[in-house]
């Protein structure tokens, strides 16, 4: 699906993320098996719902996990899509780590929202992406983190 097509929503909620696995799209493989339905799939039913969780979260913490999106839509976003400009965005992405460390007793040690952290960081240096002739690359890689945050996917 072309990325001008997928709804820009903002913060999902649990039933979002798991209705996403749902409606499939996904080429998922598990020890050489295409894995059709991963809610129906007794090894993935539980990390799903546990990811679900982690959706619901930032909701029942929006306080501390939600921010506005920096487009001036009005939309919420998970902080960790968010590009630090201050100690106290730092701060604060760090309570959010914390809540979803709380709630997984700490065996979740790589939740998504790590790729979160990765593209906000790439996006707020573009000019070292753009290093070397890459100025298109730099600006697909700043669109690109806008897409995954105003959509919520990790």
């Amino acid at each position: 699906m072309p990325l001008e097509l997928r709804e820009a929503t903002g913060a999902r909620t649990g039933e979002q993320f798991l209705e996403g696995l749902r409606q499939g799209g996904r080429e998922i493989w598990l020890r050489g098996e295409r894995i059709s339905h991963p809610l129906e799939h007794p090894e993935l039913r539980s990390a799903a719902l546990s990811m679900a969780c982690v959706f619901d979260l930032q909701h029942e913490h929006a306080e501390e996990m939600l921010a506005p999106s920096p487009d001036d839509s009005g939309r919420l976003v998970d902080v960790t899509h968010l590009i630090p400009r201050t100690r106290e965005d730092l701060q604060r992405r760090r309570r959010a780590f914390e809540l979803v460390a709380a709630i997984s007793g700490g065996v979740m040690g790589r939740t998504p929202d790590y790729l979160n952290v990765t593209f906000a960081c790439f996006a707020g240096r573009p000019d070292v992406w753009a290093r070397r002739g890459n100025e298109q690359g730099a600006a697909n890689l700043v669109a690109y983190q806008a897409y995954m945050r105003d959509r919520d996917l990790s």
